[in-house]
């Protein structure tokens, strides 16, 4: 054999020992085998803490882990509960107010419904234009500029305004 050969069967060699080596130490730190499981577990009626776990869960405020109740849970009127009060307070129609006619019995009205969906919802520019009778985000977006300009310079529509969000108010 030549020595090169003879030298490449030794590193060879010393390779798989030194992976033999680190195998076995290895081995060494490998952490025990889980315990059995315990043969006597505590019975629910000793468990304190998974009987309070399992009140506070079942709880009927509860969603979650950590849901807040819903008594403090802010409330937010629906678009329907203000398209409702608003057709009260205008004496409109809900189908009018609701539909493409552009009276100015009817408009105003739908701007106003439309502004104070924007301000008491959480709902976007397109749901509730959508909720309006399919009307586009910009609409709706021109709606509340409108009425939010408007209300600045006309005491009257401010008034009205303020009254619809009373009510609003009153009835969530």
């Amino acid at each position: 054999m030549t020595p090169t050969a003879q030298a490449a069967i030794d590193r060879h060699r010393r390779f798989h020992e030194r992976i033999a080596q680190k195998a076995a130490e290895l081995e060494l730190r490998k952490p025990p085998p889980p315990a059995a499981p315990d043969p006597d577990p505590p019975s629910p009626e000793t468990d304190l803490f998974k009987q309070w776990m399992d009140q506070w869960n079942s709880h009927p405020t509860r969603t979650g882990w950590f849901s807040i109740s819903e008594e403090i849970q802010p409330s937010f009127p629906s678009i329907a509960l203000i398209v409702r009060i608003v057709c009260q307070y205008y004496n409109v129609p809900k189908n009018g107010l609701l539909s493409a006619r552009r009276t100015a019995n009817l408009v105003r009205p739908r701007q106003v419904g439309m502004y104070l969906a924007k301000e008491f919802t959480k709902r976007s520019l397109p749901e509730i234009g959508r909720r309006f009778g399919g009307r586009d985000h910009t609409t709706v977006l021109h709606a509340v500029r409108v009425i939010g300009l408007r209300k600045e310079t006309d005491p009257d529509l401010a008034a009205e305004i303020e009254m619809l969000r009373t009510e609003i108010r009153v009835a969530t």
